[in-house]
């Protein structure tokens, strides 16, 4: 009987420690940025969700009045965004994480290829950035149109 009793007695005590031995995720140090999404205090998921968001803003390509916003995974665009919030879980407070993204060429000449049909010629230059975000170092970039085809390029945010 006394064997039940303590067998009972130390469930009931694992059963009310229970929540004492549940762990939290892990969450991102305050003021941690990814790029210039503040990541501080978010959980992983969180981050990447945020972070994606961010990133899977439409491009805008201006040709005279026209304005295409195009999905920057229709110009081959990958952002690296569990390896920057892989980063920021690691990072210490107040600290810059860059969103590295990279541009598949294949694509991107898929892309201009459609788009120099749909505009009836090529153009000298391309002026790609961020809808919303144009002023934003960075996300900025001039390409001649004879060499963005021919390129992977690997773009860094600057801090």
């Amino acid at each position: 009987m006394r064997g039940v009793a303590a067998t009972a007695f130390f469930l009931g005590a694992l059963v009310a420690a229970a929540p004492a031995f549940a762990q939290t995720p892990a969450t991102i140090q305050p003021g941690v940025t990814i790029h210039t999404v503040n990541v501080g205090g978010m959980t992983a998921d969180e981050a990447k969700n945020a972070v994606h968001d961010f990133a899977a803003t439409p491009f805008a390509l201006r040709f005279r009045a026209r304005t295409l916003q195009p999905a920057p995974w229709s110009l081959g665009v990958k952002s690296k965004v569990n390896l920057a919030v892989s980063a920021a879980l690691g990072a210490s407070a107040n600290t810059h994480i860059p969103l590295t993204v990279s541009i598949d060429s294949d694509q991107l000449r898929h892309y201009t290829e459609k788009l120099a049909n749909l505009l009836g010629r090529i153009a000298p230059q391309a002026l790609v950035g961020l809808a919303g975000r144009p002023h934003e170092a960075g996300f900025l970039r001039t390409f001649d149109s004879e060499l963005v085809a021919d390129r992977v390029v690997r773009l860094r945010t600057m801090r």
